[in-house]
């Protein structure tokens, strides 16, 4: 689960299996963009994250390398929920994929009980 920074605004772009989510004016890092493709290579599935803003939270009370910092170590969390969900919902959607689901499921097992 991340940080709740603001109004994001989501755009699905289904063609090209992506979503753009653009921060509004309430966002602490307001004015920036973030795109993230599902990509499929070799069987597996990656999630790609372009972004890039002006990195200036809202308040003046943060200066400049402070916002960037905040933003680089809330970003990772933030998405990593969502890619986990994205990669349960297209491994679910074939019986190759939920072979591939059953086997992860197993070797949690296994690292559980060591």
């Amino acid at each position: 689960m991340g940080i709740r920074g603001g109004t994001v605004y989501h755009r699905v772009d289904d063609e090209n299996n992506r979503i753009i989510n653009i921060t509004q004016e309430d966002h602490v890092f307001y004015n920036g963009i973030a795109i993230r493709s599902v990509v499929e290579e070799g069987g597996r599935i990656y999630i790609n994250t372009f972004g890039e803003g002006v990195n200036r939270p809202q308040s003046e009370l943060l200066p400049n390398r402070v916002s960037w910092a905040l933003n680089y170590a809330t970003a990772g969390p933030g998405f990593h929920s969502l890619d986990h969900n994205i990669h349960l919902d297209v491994l679910s959607r074939s019986r190759d994929g939920l072979a591939v689901l059953a086997r992860e499921r197993q070797m949690m097992e296994v690292g559980r009980r060591r």
